[in-house]
Protein backbone atom coordinates (compact mmCIF):
# COMPACT_ATOMS: atom_id res chain seq x y z
CA UNK A 1 0.00 0.00 0.00
CA UNK A 2 1.31 3.52 -0.63
CA UNK A 3 0.48 7.15 -1.18
CA UNK A 4 0.45 9.00 -4.07
CA UNK A 5 -0.50 12.38 -4.34
CA UNK A 6 -2.59 14.86 -7.32
CA UNK A 7 -2.19 18.58 -7.52
CA UNK A 8 -6.24 19.64 -6.75
CA UNK A 9 -5.71 22.29 -9.88
CA UNK A 10 -3.22 21.00 -12.34
CA UNK A 11 -4.78 17.71 -12.36
CA UNK A 12 -8.50 17.85 -12.25
CA UNK A 13 -10.01 15.84 -13.96
CA UNK A 14 -8.19 12.92 -12.43
CA UNK A 15 -9.02 14.58 -8.98
CA UNK A 16 -12.47 14.28 -9.85
CA UNK A 17 -12.60 10.83 -11.23
CA UNK A 18 -10.62 9.88 -8.03
CA UNK A 19 -12.68 11.57 -5.57
CA UNK A 20 -16.35 10.50 -7.34
CA UNK A 21 -15.60 6.79 -7.45
CA UNK A 22 -14.41 6.66 -3.61
CA UNK A 23 -17.79 8.68 -2.31
CA UNK A 24 -19.93 6.26 -4.53
CA UNK A 25 -18.59 3.63 -2.24
CA UNK A 26 -20.15 5.01 0.79
CA UNK A 27 -22.89 7.03 2.68
CA UNK A 28 -21.00 10.20 3.29
CA UNK A 29 -22.20 13.48 3.73
CA UNK A 30 -23.07 16.39 1.39
CA UNK A 31 -20.26 18.38 2.57
CA UNK A 32 -17.89 15.12 0.90
CA UNK A 33 -19.80 15.32 -2.15
CA UNK A 34 -18.47 16.50 -5.72
CA UNK A 35 -20.96 19.49 -6.22
CA UNK A 36 -19.71 20.83 -2.74
CA UNK A 37 -15.95 19.90 -3.48
CA UNK A 38 -15.52 20.89 -7.00
CA UNK A 39 -16.96 24.39 -6.00
CA UNK A 40 -14.63 24.55 -2.61
CA UNK A 41 -11.78 23.61 -5.01
CA UNK A 42 -12.27 26.41 -7.77
CA UNK A 43 -12.40 29.25 -5.11
CA UNK A 44 -9.51 28.27 -3.49
CA UNK A 45 -7.55 28.03 -6.89
CA UNK A 46 -9.00 31.93 -8.09
CA UNK A 47 -7.08 32.42 -4.27
CA UNK A 48 -4.15 30.50 -5.58
CA UNK A 49 -4.01 28.53 -2.38
CA UNK A 50 -2.30 25.19 -2.86
CA UNK A 51 -4.04 21.84 -2.20
CA UNK A 52 -3.23 18.21 -3.01
CA UNK A 53 -5.35 15.44 -3.35
CA UNK A 54 -3.56 11.81 -1.54
CA UNK A 55 -4.86 8.70 -2.77
CA UNK A 56 -4.22 5.30 -1.07
CA UNK A 57 -3.50 3.01 -3.49
CA UNK A 58 -2.55 -0.78 -3.28
CA UNK A 59 -2.32 -3.76 -6.34
CA UNK A 60 -6.24 -3.84 -6.76
CA UNK A 61 -6.51 0.29 -7.23
CA UNK A 62 -7.62 3.35 -5.02
CA UNK A 63 -8.38 3.03 -1.65
CA UNK A 64 -9.43 5.96 -0.02
CA UNK A 65 -8.50 9.79 -0.58
CA UNK A 66 -8.61 12.94 1.51
CA UNK A 67 -7.22 16.36 0.32
CA UNK A 68 -4.25 17.76 2.18
CA UNK A 69 -3.44 21.13 3.16
CA UNK A 70 -0.10 22.10 4.17
CA UNK A 71 0.92 25.19 6.85
CA UNK A 72 4.24 26.45 9.36
CA UNK A 73 2.20 28.03 11.95
CA UNK A 74 3.23 29.27 15.65
CA UNK A 75 1.71 27.20 18.46
CA UNK A 76 1.21 28.90 21.81
CA UNK A 77 3.20 31.98 20.28
CA UNK A 78 6.85 30.21 20.25
CA UNK A 79 7.08 26.82 18.56
CA UNK A 80 7.13 26.43 15.09
CA UNK A 81 4.73 23.86 13.60
CA UNK A 82 5.07 22.03 10.27
CA UNK A 83 1.26 21.27 10.07
CA UNK A 84 -0.83 19.43 7.51
CA UNK A 85 -4.94 20.02 7.14
CA UNK A 86 -7.12 17.39 6.38
CA UNK A 87 -9.53 18.10 3.80
CA UNK A 88 -8.58 22.30 4.56
CA UNK A 89 -6.16 24.51 3.70
CA UNK A 90 -4.86 26.24 7.37
CA UNK A 91 -5.88 29.17 5.89
CA UNK A 92 -8.40 30.36 8.77
CA UNK A 93 -10.00 32.83 5.83
CA UNK A 94 -11.48 30.09 4.12
CA UNK A 95 -11.64 26.96 6.33
CA UNK A 96 -13.90 29.16 8.34
CA UNK A 97 -16.11 27.32 5.75
CA UNK A 98 -15.74 24.14 7.59
CA UNK A 99 -16.51 20.69 5.76
CA UNK A 100 -19.08 18.83 8.48
CA UNK A 101 -19.09 15.40 9.37
CA UNK A 102 -15.76 15.18 7.82
CA UNK A 103 -14.31 11.83 6.41
CA UNK A 104 -12.29 10.09 4.51
CA UNK A 105 -13.48 8.35 1.26
CA UNK A 106 -12.90 4.68 1.95
CA UNK A 107 -12.92 2.09 -1.03
CA UNK A 108 -13.15 -0.70 2.02
CA UNK A 109 -11.34 -0.80 5.56
CA UNK A 110 -7.39 0.29 5.69
CA UNK A 111 -4.85 -2.38 6.68
CA UNK A 112 -3.85 -1.62 9.86
CA UNK A 113 -6.32 1.80 10.13
CA UNK A 114 -5.50 5.20 10.85
CA UNK A 115 -1.89 4.23 11.90
CA UNK A 116 -0.77 3.02 8.88
CA UNK A 117 -2.36 5.65 7.13
CA UNK A 118 -0.17 8.43 9.12
CA UNK A 119 3.10 6.05 8.10
CA UNK A 120 2.26 6.57 4.52
CA UNK A 121 2.40 10.25 4.94
CA UNK A 122 5.54 12.29 4.16
CA UNK A 123 7.68 12.63 6.93
CA UNK A 124 8.30 16.46 7.16
CA UNK A 125 5.19 16.94 9.26
CA UNK A 126 5.08 17.82 13.16
CA UNK A 127 1.31 17.61 13.50
CA UNK A 128 -2.14 16.67 11.47
CA UNK A 129 -5.40 18.94 11.71
CA UNK A 130 -8.70 16.40 11.44
CA UNK A 131 -11.65 18.72 11.83
CA UNK A 132 -15.79 18.37 11.68
CA UNK A 133 -15.28 14.26 12.10
CA UNK A 134 -18.10 12.75 12.09
CA UNK A 135 -17.95 9.66 14.46
CA UNK A 136 -20.01 7.58 12.33
CA UNK A 137 -17.08 7.72 9.31
CA UNK A 138 -13.46 6.44 9.40
CA UNK A 139 -11.31 8.43 11.00
CA UNK A 140 -13.47 9.81 13.08
CA UNK A 141 -14.80 6.33 13.87
CA UNK A 142 -11.36 5.62 15.58
CA UNK A 143 -10.86 8.55 17.48
CA UNK A 144 -13.79 8.75 19.44
CA UNK A 145 -14.34 9.00 23.30
CA UNK A 146 -11.29 6.97 24.65
CA UNK A 147 -9.84 5.98 22.25
CA UNK A 148 -7.12 9.18 21.55
CA UNK A 149 -4.28 6.98 24.02
CA UNK A 150 -4.20 4.56 22.17
CA UNK A 151 -4.85 5.67 18.50
CA UNK A 152 -1.05 6.51 18.04
CA UNK A 153 2.03 4.17 18.23
CA UNK A 154 5.63 5.81 19.48
CA UNK A 155 5.84 9.60 19.84
CA UNK A 156 2.44 10.26 18.38
CA UNK A 157 -0.33 12.00 20.50
CA UNK A 158 -3.90 12.68 20.01
CA UNK A 159 -5.71 15.75 20.90
CA UNK A 160 -9.18 16.31 20.84
CA UNK A 161 -9.75 20.28 21.04
CA UNK A 162 -13.21 20.27 20.38
CA UNK A 163 -16.11 17.91 20.23
CA UNK A 164 -19.90 18.81 19.22
CA UNK A 165 -22.77 17.35 19.48
CA UNK A 166 -24.96 16.68 16.18
CA UNK A 167 -29.07 17.14 17.22
CA UNK A 168 -30.99 14.98 15.88
CA UNK A 169 -34.75 13.83 16.09
CA UNK A 170 -35.65 9.78 16.54
CA UNK A 171 -38.49 9.70 13.99
CA UNK A 172 -38.86 5.85 15.15
CA UNK A 173 -39.58 6.80 18.52
CA UNK A 174 -41.91 9.88 17.04
CA UNK A 175 -44.15 7.20 14.75
CA UNK A 176 -44.33 4.43 18.26
CA UNK A 177 -46.04 7.69 19.86
CA UNK A 178 -48.51 8.16 16.83
CA UNK A 179 -46.36 11.50 15.89
CA UNK A 180 -46.99 13.28 19.29
CA UNK A 181 -43.26 14.24 19.24
CA UNK A 182 -43.74 16.75 21.99
CA UNK A 183 -44.63 13.72 24.57
CA UNK A 184 -41.24 12.69 24.10
CA UNK A 185 -39.78 15.90 25.71
CA UNK A 186 -39.55 17.25 29.01
CA UNK A 187 -42.06 19.63 30.69
CA UNK A 188 -39.34 22.58 30.36
CA UNK A 189 -38.56 22.30 26.63
CA UNK A 190 -42.59 21.65 25.72
CA UNK A 191 -43.32 24.75 27.80
CA UNK A 192 -40.76 26.51 25.26
CA UNK A 193 -41.78 24.94 22.33
CA UNK A 194 -45.61 26.10 22.08
CA UNK A 195 -44.57 29.75 23.22
CA UNK A 196 -42.78 29.72 20.25
CA UNK A 197 -45.56 28.36 18.38
CA UNK A 198 -47.80 31.03 19.76
CA UNK A 199 -45.56 33.64 18.35
CA UNK A 200 -45.53 31.97 15.50
CA UNK A 201 -49.04 32.27 14.81
CA UNK A 202 -49.26 36.01 16.48
CA UNK A 203 -46.94 36.57 13.41
CA UNK A 204 -49.37 35.34 10.51
CA UNK A 205 -49.79 31.84 9.05
CA UNK A 206 -46.50 29.81 8.32
CA UNK A 207 -46.18 28.60 4.74
CA UNK A 208 -43.49 26.82 3.16
CA UNK A 209 -42.40 28.31 -0.27
CA UNK A 210 -40.16 26.25 -2.68
CA UNK A 211 -37.76 28.50 -5.11
CA UNK A 212 -38.86 28.31 -8.42
CA UNK A 213 -35.22 29.83 -9.81
CA UNK A 214 -32.10 30.49 -9.23
CA UNK A 215 -33.10 34.18 -8.68
CA UNK A 216 -35.09 33.49 -6.16
CA UNK A 217 -33.24 30.56 -4.50
CA UNK A 218 -30.20 33.39 -4.09
CA UNK A 219 -32.72 35.99 -2.67
CA UNK A 220 -33.78 32.95 -0.21
CA UNK A 221 -30.48 32.61 0.32
CA UNK A 222 -29.67 36.15 1.34
CA UNK A 223 -32.85 36.84 3.60
CA UNK A 224 -32.03 33.57 5.61
CA UNK A 225 -28.19 35.13 5.51
CA UNK A 226 -29.63 38.79 7.64
CA UNK A 227 -31.70 36.59 10.10
CA UNK A 228 -28.58 34.65 10.40
CA UNK A 229 -26.70 37.81 10.46
CA UNK A 230 -29.06 39.54 13.12
CA UNK A 231 -28.81 36.83 15.47
CA UNK A 232 -25.25 36.42 16.16
CA UNK A 233 -25.96 40.50 16.31
CA UNK A 234 -28.02 40.68 19.13
CA UNK A 235 -25.26 37.89 20.88
CA UNK A 236 -22.57 40.81 20.41
CA UNK A 237 -20.35 38.72 18.00
CA UNK A 238 -19.93 38.11 14.06
CA UNK A 239 -20.84 34.73 12.75
CA UNK A 240 -18.04 32.81 10.36
CA UNK A 241 -20.83 32.37 8.12
CA UNK A 242 -21.00 35.83 7.64
CA UNK A 243 -17.54 36.99 5.41
CA UNK A 244 -17.32 37.49 1.81
CA UNK A 245 -16.09 34.13 1.27
CA UNK A 246 -18.00 32.26 2.96
CA UNK A 247 -21.40 33.50 1.63
CA UNK A 248 -19.90 34.18 -1.49
CA UNK A 249 -19.12 30.35 -1.78
CA UNK A 250 -22.63 29.38 -0.81
CA UNK A 251 -24.04 31.92 -3.85
CA UNK A 252 -22.21 30.17 -6.65
CA UNK A 253 -23.41 26.63 -5.06
CA UNK A 254 -26.60 27.29 -5.44
CA UNK A 255 -26.33 28.96 -8.84
CA UNK A 256 -24.43 25.84 -9.77
CA UNK A 257 -26.51 23.24 -8.08
CA UNK A 258 -29.86 24.51 -8.11
CA UNK A 259 -31.01 22.74 -11.22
Amino acid sequence: MELYFLDAQRDRPRVEAVWRSLIATGNYSYFLSWAWVETWLDTLGERGLPLELAVVHDADGDVAAFFLGRRKRVRHGMISSRTLFFNATGDRSVDCLYIEYNAIPCRRQITGGLERLLGLLPKNWDELVLPGLDPAQFPGSVLGAGAGAGAGAGQRRTVHEKQQPAHAVDLERVRACGGDYLSLLGTNVRSQIRRSQRLYREMGEARLEAASSVGQALAAFDEMLELHRDAWARRGRRSNFDTPYVSGFHRRLIERRFA
